[in-house]
């Protein structure tokens, strides 16, 4: 009864673990979607701005 118990935890853990992980990797994704995005639209306020202070 013990054992069955205890494996019933380990499953339980394991679910926790597995989503844990899943949202992490969402997570990582939306971070690196919006690093690229901030580097893009950085390189376009530098391109904007070199072209205004043009002569």
């Amino acid at each position: 009864m013990a054992l069955g118990h205890a494996l019933q935890h380990i499953a339980e853990l394991y679910e926790r673990q597995t989503a844990a992980h899943s949202t992490s990797r969402k997570m990582q994704a939306q971070l690196d979607y919006l690093e690229n995005r901030a580097r893009t639209l950085q390189a376009e306020i530098d391109r904007l701005t070199h072209s205004l202070s043009k002569p």
